[in-house]
């Protein structure tokens, strides 16, 4: 494989198998990984910005290694060769644009913000309540908790409801501040499920009209 590399840096490789092997095949293999990392991991790699960088970097070195190949590999026809350069170079340059500006996408930042929470969780709030996790669903911010000693036979869930509420619509200006932050319409929903991890109820706040 190194010397595969070596050859075709050095462009001993023909032209179209440099084109195939490092051109179409190349830039596909980039398009699926970063709109793969763009899509399901942005949260992740907006919190780890070095991979971030090393990425880039890495697209900018391929970047380099391809266009030389290409160059050095078309003996015959240099201007075959820099339409060929042209076009890798303008899809790998759009394809890291559109990745850069979907993982700082300030929704994509906002979820990192809020998923960080799970860093100290899960943790006790009282004696009775444990709060598991926080996660995005649908777009929508849950918070999950655990009624460790008791079990939704024994509870009455609309009395439960009903306090849980109460307790909720307290601290609900915090929440639906965090809610304004955010740049598009959300739910804030506090799940609570008893020790054998049954449903026993699950309270929304909404934020304001003015979310997008």
């Amino acid at each position: 494989m190194l010397n595969l590399i070596k050859d075709t840096y050095n462009g001993k490789s023909s032209f179209v198998d440099t084109m195939i092997f490092f051109g179409i095949f190349g830039v596909s293999f980039f398009i699926i990984l970063l709109f793969s990392l763009s899509n399901q991991y942005s949260y992740f790699l907006v919190t780890h910005k070095p991979l971030i960088y090393i990425l880039v970097g890495f697209i900018m070195t391929y970047t380099i290694f391809l266009t030389l190949s290409l160059y050095r590999s078309s003996k015959k026809d240099k201007k075959l060769s820099l339409l060929a350069i042209a076009i890798e170079v303008t899809i790998l340059a759009l394809l890291t644009s559109y990745f850069v500006k979907t993982v700082y996408n300030p929704n994509n930042i906002f979820e990192s913000s809020i998923l960080s929470l799970n860093s100290k969780l899960p943790a006790m709030i009282d004696s009775d309540t444990r709060f598991e996790k926080v996660s995005i669903e649908k777009g929508n911010i849950c918070y999950h908790y655990t009624v460790i000693n008791q079990s939704s036979k024994n509870i009455n869930k609309d009395l439960f409801t009903l306090i849980t509420a109460d307790k909720i619509q307290r601290v609900s200006p915090l929440d639906k501040m965090i809610l304004n932050l955010s740049k598009k319409k959300r739910v804030i929903s506090y799940i609570f499920k008893d020790k054998d991890a049954n449903l026993i109820t699950k309270v929304d706040i909404k934020g304001t009209s003015n979310n997008r």
